[in-house]
């Protein structure tokens, strides 16, 4: 789910915030949370990067973090009020969302969080951890839904890039108009040198 496919009030309020929600099959011999934790870590869905390039099977990362540094030990399992204010936290920080988004939300995310057994939290592994580009994830939740009565685990993947929508919004095209007078003239502009218009 996209916040930039709903209408707000003001159209750069989606902040390039997107919620992804996906759906395990909890094994016929479950095990324990450490071992469902292990088994979601080492399903091929896992080595997702989410920055748009999807899946990768022989991937390593996992969004801003080293794929090898995902283990059991580093989800904190956490409560349905905990869980509920980080995800409420980040839904706002941009103000109020529309009705069309908070219903869509409430359905794919909130009712899960309720409805689940045991919920546990990707607690933030610290800067060893960030991959070599893992900073353009700036506001990235991750949660997993243990619910043994639907025989599953949901893992959802909440994130917002404010930073990169400001730089999208300004900063952006202007690298772009030096870049194009760099390709055209052979050099970096000086002050006095009038760039490209986009």
């Amino acid at each position: 789910m996209s916040f930039q496919n709903y209408e707000f009030q003001d159209p750069r309020s989606h902040g390039y915030r997107w919620v992804d929600v996906r759906h395990l099959r909890i094994p016929a011999e479950p095990g324990g949370a450490q071992e469902l934790l292990a088994a979601l870590i080492g399903h091929e869905h896992f080595r997702d990067d989410y920055a748009g390039g999807g899946v990768l099977s022989a991937g390593s990362r996992h969004g801003p973090y080293w794929l090898r540094l995902g283990t059991p030990d580093v989800y904190e399992a956490v409560s349905q009020e905990r869980s509920a204010y980080v995800l409420r936290g980040w839904v706002n920080q941009s103000g109020d969302v529309p009705a069309a988004v908070e219903a869509v939300l409430q359905q794919e995310v909130f009712d899960r969080l309720a409805a689940a057994d045991r919920i546990y939290y990707l607690s933030r592994l610290g800067d060893e951890a960030i991959h070599d580009w893992g900073r353009v994830h700036e506001h990235f939740h991750e949660l997993v839904l243990i619910d043994r009565s639907a025989g599953r685990i949901t893992k959802g993947v909440a994130e917002a890039a404010l930073r990169y929508a400001a730089y999208l919004d300004g900063d952006l095209s202007d690298h772009l108009r030096v870049h194009l007078f760099w390709l055209e003239e052979r050099r970096s502009p000086t002050v006095v040198d009038r760039r490209p218009q986009l």
